[in-house]
This record gives C-alpha cells, sequence and structure tokens, in this order.
C-alpha cells in the first residue's frame, strides 16, 4: 500500500497578503503560483492513482483548490472520484489572539506540547490525527485499496508519520514542515528508494528532518540537495523558528559558502545574526528550494 501526503499549495496567507485577522483561516484561498504547484504535483501523481485510491481532503479552500488541481493536473475525472472530507485534517488552531504567543512560552512548555491561547497544540492535532488514521483502515478494510491520497496540512502531515511510524516528540520535532504540495510517501521500506525514518515494514520519504546539530558541511549539502544555490532575502527556520547563536552563525557560514559569498550583506540577515550575538531571540529565515 502506498499513502501519499500532499501539503496545500502556496497560500495567501503563506505570501502575507491575507491573515487570518482578515479572514476565517478555512477561507483563505490559494495564490496563482498555489494552484500551479497543485496541477505539478497532480502530474506527478499521475491518473491511476487517483482512479484507484482512497482521497481524504482537508474541508479548508485551500486544501479543496489543491485537490482541484491535483485531479486536473493528473487528468481525473472529478465526477469519477469519490473524495472524503473529514474535518479532523484542517489546519491546527491558532486561537484568536492577534499576536501570537511570545516564543518564551513555546520554549518553555516545548514546540510539541505548547497549546496557543484560545487555540490548539500539535499534541492535540496529534490526537484528532489519530482518530482520522483509525478511521482510514478501517475504511480500508470495509473497501480494499492500495493507495491513499491525504490532502492536508504540514503539521498535519507530520503529525500522520509520527502516529504512523511511531515517532518520539523529538523526531516529530525534528521534522520540517514540508513545502507546498510537496509529495510525502509512506509504503513498505523495500519499495521506498531513501525512507527517512522506518518502524517494523513501513517507511516514509519526501519529508526532510534536521539533526541536533548540523555541522556547517552538512547545512551545505543539504542546501545543494535542496537545489538552492544562492541567499534568499529572508530565511525561517521551519522547525523550531529560532536559531541559538551558533546555528545563526552555522546558517550564516554555509549561505556564504553556498552563494559563492565572502559576507552576507543582506540587512535582514545581519539584525538576526547581531541579535543572536547578543544572546536575544531572534527569527532567521531560511531559504525555499528553487522552483518553490
Amino acid at each position: 500500500m502506498y499513502i501519499k501526503l500532499i501539503r496545500h499549495g502556496e497560500s495567501q496567507f503563506n505570501t502575507g497578503e491575507v491573515h487570518t485577522s482578515q479572514i476565517g483561516d478555512a477561507y483563505i484561498e490559494l495564490t496563482d503560483k498555489g494552484k500551479e504547484q497543485a496541477i505539478s504535483a497532480g502530474q506527478q501523481l499521475g491518473k491511476e492513482f487517483l482512479d484507484q485510491g482512497l482521497v481524504y481532503c482537508s474541508p479548508y479552500k485551500r486544501t479543496r483548490q489543491t485537490l482541484a488541481g491535483l485531479l486536473e493536473g493528473a487528468q481525473a475525472d472529478p465526477e469519477k472520484i469519490k473524495v472524503y472530507e473529514d474535518p479532523r485534517l484542517r489546519e491546527i488552531e491558532f486561537g484568536y489572539n492577534e499576536e501570537d504567543a511570545p516564543k518564551s512560552h513555546r520554549r518553555k512548555h516545548g514546540w510539541f506540547y505548547f497549546r496557543h491561547p484560545g487555540g490548539e497544540s500539535a499534541a492535540d492535532c496529534y490526537d484528532r490525527t489519530s482518530t482520522f488514521l483509525e478511521s482510514m483502515m478501517r475504511q480500508l478494510q470495509r473497501k480494499p485499496a492500495e493507495k491513499v491520497l491525504v490532502v492536508t496540512h504540514g503539521l498535519i502531515i507530520r503529525c500522520f508519520i509520527m502516529r504512523f511510524l511511531h515517532l518520539t516528540v523529538e523526531e516529530y520535532e525534528s521534522l520540517f514542515n514540508p513545502n507546498n504540495c510537496d509529495v510525502i510517501t509512506i509504503a513498505h521500506k523495500e519499495l521506498l528508494e531513501k525512507p527517512k525514518f522506518t518502524s517494523g515494514r513501513w517507511g516514509v520519504e519526501g519529508i526532510h528532518a534536521r539533526s541536533k546539530k548540523m555541522s556547517v558541511k552538512d547545512r551545505i549539502q543539504w542546501y545543494k540537495d535542496q537545489g538552492i544555490t544562492e541567499v534568499a532575502p529572508l530565511f525561517h527556520d521551519p522547525i523550531i523558528g529560532e536559531l541559538s547563536p551558533d546555528e545563526v552563525n552555522e546558517h550564516h557560514d554555509a549561505l556564504c559558502e553556498i552563494s559563492g559569498n565572502k559576507t552576507i550583506t543582506n540587512p535582514d540577515v545581519i539584525a538576526a545574526i547581531e541579535a543572536a550575538e547578543r544572546g536575544e531571540v531572534s527569527e532567521f529565515k531560511l531559504p525555499k528550494p528553487k522552483g518553490e
């Protein structure tokens, strides 16, 4: 059996065009680029996978639009594809505060356990993802299928992987959030080329994870593997959102190497490095892979 997990395409929230304080999270739409990403991912999936598989989708507008793009790219007939929308696949609920909770609160309670005021924690999402997985497996017993597609959100994908492969909290926190329309595959490990994690007969590939300590050499190689060949204007660590002074300097050195420059001149990056050197909390944003 193959399970394909796909994060929605680039949304208007991802680009900063809209914020959940302006429009409900469930109603945020894809950008034109996000729609193109979905079509491209559909071409990668292929019509046969969709025709033969069980298809699940978050009920949010951006995931519905992503699924529509997947079907278009795969040249699959929407009238012949039964889609099961499941609210348990929705995005994490961040609550209704317009400002993010202080990073110090997240560090204190842990990134997996911290609950957004009026919202959820990743642990809460893990619980509802677990019940979804149980329902999915029961349905597979009633309607045997060798292919499953789940169109959802980045954090839910990480929770799904954590539950399916019995990862620890620390392993969950090492996972990079998937890029928009990344295709993550769970299957018997012998069917996967380079599984990132394995458990029993199963493995997952297409997801990336960071080590607790990544050397400059390893970081440079990771950038190259991702197709990153130049320094982007803003950088963000997709796991912890902030870096220690040592990690900031590692990013600085690696980005200098990958860009062919001896120094970084972007003022946002310089400010992040200087803040880290002062021991202050800072956000340091990693570049997106080319073609995203």
